[in-house]
């Protein structure tokens, strides 16, 4: 068999766009895109010309092997996929999956040989790295010039540092060797030999009198030990000797108060040790659970109140003591979470309040140093992270793919905004600068949309607040609630400007402005939906649905009214005349959701488990979206109206192609999602999961419509 090109004639599928992805580490992600190409080739009989074509086909693959790879942390095969995807398919999926690969803002290219250290000095201006070409350089840490160069081909750096005062520089090196510089004048200081069979890292004491370099030795009576020297920075003289475990001694770091000097270990159990330098006496081990697995310490840091220390293990979990009692204070990851391979660098943040981890599996990851819980996961390295500092305004890694790059000190990924419950509605002003959502406890809140700041809040209504509408001109919002109560507020003073109705009976969950800004749509009691005079709270027309209406709809263009029912039908209704146009009946029962696309020629309904797309000129051809495992709660269309986003309570958020009705990317959403709302920029995403949370999805910089 030929496996350089598989093709089934029946099928007419050709696999030969894969070639060059069919790799032994790809092998997953392959499997996968071959069995989603299988699979979406027998199609539907409704879908497009587009829909049954090979390339089309062929795209399909590309974004599920993609994805897949991202939960897999494959950075560097998540890439392949993706830049070999068909381009004229490419919409928000494919920009949100790049995005998800390439989160950091700044990236430089050490072509030679992967970086194997870093260090970034403490006012930020200056960067040195080690790289595996045996070359130690000093950079300007924002343009990355070069200022000074050491190479030795008889020495190989191992880790790098400065001085708390920024003016020296040492490297060690594995030739039982560390040399200090000058950093201002470029010359070389102290040439120091060490003992043992290497010396793996080294460290100033925060006064600079001290220089702590940390080894191993061996002989065939005793096995391996570890090493600690204590040297005098001016002199060079060794001035103490420290032993420590039966495995090599790999990292080394003294506390910012000098309190403290601390080592990772390769140890089974005791893999990170410390002293108490005003006494030297014996390494105090550091508990862990003692459960025996191989646990072996990487990387290494104190926090900066000198309250914390932290050593990232090849067990792919990092562990937090409290520095003064040694007893553990966090264990972040470990089987099934956190870092899925080594971690091999720690750094906390200049506030203390995260730190930052970098591993064998190609991530970053921030984690929250009070709760211990997860805050992001950086992707954008393609191959393993060896070194993670921060500097004045960004994280800097470094990797053995041979890059340095940089990253915002906050995540450049999904945001997650944190609430006091559930948020179950949203809209956003014209402009796009602030979103209004509506929540649990009758909360109506409004944020800033870049920042995620909370603007305003107030208690909207006497039960929860169910959904939320922007005026046109902003300076309004409608809500409505389990209350029954449909209410008009000034935006800006939170002040309510009048009730329009109590109604009894159904549950309201939709509101909306007409496009003119002068009437208001809500659903009602005895089976209506009613228009309302903003200006004058006056009612002007009733929509008889003939059940509970559970949704409304105002196209963009004013033209058209939609009423969603309890029996599982929409009526479109003409606006100016209240004239019945059309009932389209859904497959299921009770519509959850409705939203008109931007251009008016759309609407989307959601009943059950199934998603209708009105085309509201030839409303008796719907399309049918299926792929949901349980009832979709909402969903809305792109600003382009060439995706779809909707929400489940099988705890997915998926997007489709609103042209072939395909599933192009499930996105696990905890709790289960209520809406999906893309924002006008078309390029953040805005979901309401049932977790307390508001998160939001960003698909990079470039056009919903895609783009390389």
């Amino acid at each position: 068999m030929n496996f350089r090109t598989i093709s089934i004639s029946l099928l007419d599928v050709n696999l030969d766009p894969f070639r060059p992805l069919w790799s032994r580490n790809g092998l997953r992600s392959a499997i996968a895109a071959l069995s989603l190409l299988l699979l979406t080739t027998v199609g539907s009989g409704q879908l497009a010309d587009k829909g049954n074509s090979p390339e089309y086909r062929s795209y399909l693959a590309h974004i599920a092997a993609a994805n897949n790879a991202l939960r897999l942390s494959e950075t560097a095969e998540a890439k392949r996929w993706l830049t070999a995807a068909p381009v004229q398919f490419r919409g928000w999926e494919w920009n949100y999956l790049r995005a998800k690969a390439n989160q950091h803002v700044g990236s430089f290219d050490f072509p030679t040989a992967p970086v194997t250290a870093l260090a970034v000095s403490p006012n930020g201006k200056a960067i040195a790295t080690a790289t595996a070409d045996r070359t130690i350089r000093i950079s300007n840490a924002t343009t990355m010039a070069e200022v000074f160069r050491f190479s030795d081909p008889k020495l190989s750096p191992q880790s790098l540092a400065f001085s708390f005062d920024g003016k020296l520089l040492v490297a060690a090196f594995s030739g039982h060797t560390v040399i200090v510089w000058d950093v201002e004048s470029k010359t070389e200081l102290k040439r120091l030999k060490g003992n043992g069979k290497g010396i793996t890292a080294a460290a100033f004491s925060p006064d600079g009198r001290m220089l702590a370099s940390c080894s191993w030795d061996r002989n065939e009576a005793r096995g391996v030990w570890g090493i600690v020297e204590i040297w005098d920075t001016s002199t060079g003289e060794s001035i103490k000797k420290l032993e420590y475990g039966v495995k090599p001694l790999v990292n080394i770091a003294f506390s910012p108060n000098g309190k403290y000097l601390a080592v990772a270990s390769w140890e089974v159990d005791k893999m990170a040790a410390i002293w108490d330098t005003s006494k030297w006496g014996e390494a105090e081990t550091l508990e862990t659970e003692g459960d025996e697995v191989y646990k072996a310490g990487q990387g290494i840091a104190f926090s900066p109140d000198s309250k914390m220390l932290a050593v990232g293990g090849k067990d792919s979990a990092t562990r937090i003591w409290d520095a003064a009692t040694r007893k553990l204070v966090h264990k972040l990851g470990g089987r099934g979470w956190g870092h899925a391979k080594w971690v091999n660098t720690v750094a906390f943040s200049p506030d203390g309040r995260t730190i930052a981890t970098g591993s064998t599996d190609q991530t970053i990851k921030l984690w929250d140093v009070k709760t211990g819980e997860e805050k992001a996961t950086l992707m954008g390295h393609t191959k393993g992270i060896n070194a993670i500092a921060y500097g004045s305004d960004v994280i800097y890694t470094g990797s053995v793919d041979g890059t340095i790059k940089t990253w915002a000190l906050e995540s450049t990924g999904d945001a997650t905004w944190n609430l006091d419950g559930g948020t179950y509605g949203i809209d956003f002003s014209t402009d796009g600068k602030r979103v209004a959502t509506a929540s649990w406890l009758g909360k109506v809140r409004i944020w800033d949309v870049d920042s995620g700041r909370e603007l305003k809040q107030w208690v909207a209504q006497e039960q929860s607040a169910n959904a939320v509408a922007y005026s046109p001109d902003q300076k309004r919002l409608a809500s409505v609630g389990n209350d029954g109560k449909i209410k008009l507020w000034n935006a800006d003073s939170a002040a309510e400007i009048r009730t329009f109705e109590t109604v009894k009976g159904p549950q309201l969950i939709s509101v909306a402005f007409t496009p003119d800004g002068r009437h208001v749509l809500s659903p009602s009691s005895n089976a209506t939906a009613k228009l309302w005079e903003a200006e004058t709270g006056r009612e002007v027309r009733s929509f008889i649905h003939g059940t509970d209406v559970t949704y409304i709809a105002i196209s963009p263009d004013s033209k058209w009214s939609a009423t969603g029912g309890a029996d599982g039908n929409v009526n479109i209704w003409e606006t100016a005349t209240g004239r019945l146009a059309v009932t389209v009946p859904t497959v299921a029962s009770r519509i959850t959701s409705l939203d008109f696309s931007r251009d008016s020629q759309r609407l989307a309904a959601t009943s059950g488990r199934v998603i209708t797309i009105i085309d509201v000129a030839s409303p008796s051809k719907p399309l049918t979206l299926r792929g949901h495992d349980e009832q979709v709660n909402g969903a809305g269309f792109s600003p382009d109206g060439l995706r779809l986003a909707s929400a489940s309570s099988d705890e997915t958020v998926k997007i489709w192609d609103t042209a072939t009705g395909e599933s192009l990317l499930s996105i696990p959403i905890s709790g289960g999602g209520w809406n999906a709302a893309f924002h006008p920029d078309g390029i953040r995403l805005f979901i309401l999961p049932l977790d307390r949370t508001i998160r939001v999805l960003t698909a990079g910089k470039a056009s919903a419509r895609g783009g390389k």
